[in-house]
């Protein structure tokens, strides 16, 4: 599903999906696997007043309340 509409976009997002530029360098292909496992467990949390949260299993990537 595509949020076409800003009303459309609030809610909880799960990340079905991760790609890496096929350009990447060495080093991010090697790290790739590792993000992409974590991605996949995260969940995006849009609010009506145009903040958000990011949950991830990484704590040093989750996100609380940021516009």
């Amino acid at each position: 599903m595509y949020a076409q509409k800003a009303e459309d976009f609030i809610g909880d997002w799960k990340i079905i999906k991760v790609e890496l530029s096929p350009n990447a360098e060495q080093e991010a292909k090697q790290f790739f696997s590792k993000l992409n496992a974590i991605f996949l467990k995260s969940t995006f949390h849009f609010k009506p007043n145009n903040s958000f949260s990011f949950d991830s299993p990484d704590e040093d990537l989750s996100i609380k309340d940021a516009v």
